[in-house]
């Protein structure tokens, strides 16, 4: 097990716990409120709230793929403050693009359902944020 966290699964059984599902979530929901959002739109707003769901995609994804491979023992970094930090950031700027799609959507229905999914995404993160704190406080 990592020397982290001797607590911390590894593995298929991964996807069984609160980080491995938080992971998934923001991966599915993140990929499906950029289709949702990103198809025959242009804007501002539009490519804020799409750089906010491809950085999910790609980082939770990396993140999932090394621990179900067992890498994250091979590479000494201390795992669950980076993903702290990923997530909360992460966050904070997807409540902000998802506040802009809201406005600016007015009452187009693929904005409501991308937002909606978008909002779904950032509860993943902060409740996977949050776990990496219970795991390894900052202090």
């Amino acid at each position: 097990m990592s020397s982290e966290n001797s607590s911390q699964i590894i593995g298929s059984g991964y996807l069984g716990t609160l980080q491995g599902i938080c992971k998934i979530v923001e991966v599915v929901s993140s990929f499906v409120a950029v289709l949702l959002i990103a198809i025959n739109a242009y804007g501002w707003v539009i490519s804020l709230f799409e750089a906010a769901a491809i950085i999910s995609i790609i980082i939770s994804t990396f993140l999932l793929v090394i621990y179900l491979t067992g890498t994250v023992e091979k590479i000494p970094l201390s795992w669950n403050r980076f993903q702290f930090f990923f997530h909360i950031i992460l966050a904070v700027y997807y409540v902000i693009a998802v506040a802009l799609v809201f406005h600016y959507g007015g009452s187009i229905a693929r904005f409501i359902a991308g937002g909606v999914l978008g909002l779904i995404a950032i509860i993943a993160h902060l409740l996977d944020g949050y776990d990496n704190f219970r795991k390894q406080p900052l202090c």
